[in-house]
C-alpha cells in the first residue's frame, strides 16, 4: 500500500499566504524552513 500524502495544517498555509503578499519569506519575516542540500525541511516557527 501507498503512504498518503502528508496533511497540511491551516498554520502552514497562512505561511505562505504571508510570503505571497510580502513578496517571499525573507521579506515576510519569518524563517519557515530549513534548507538541507537536498531537502528542505519546516521550522519551528511553523
Amino acid at each position: 500500500m501507498a503512504n498518503p500524502p502528508p496533511m497540511i495544517e491551516l498554520c502552514h498555509l497562512r505561511y505562505f499566504i504571508a510570503a505571497s503578499e510580502y513578496g517571499g519569506f525573507r521579506k515576510a519575516g519569518a524563517s519557515v524552513f530549513n534548507r538541507h542540500n537536498c531537502a528542505v525541511c519546516l521550522t519551528l516557527a511553523t
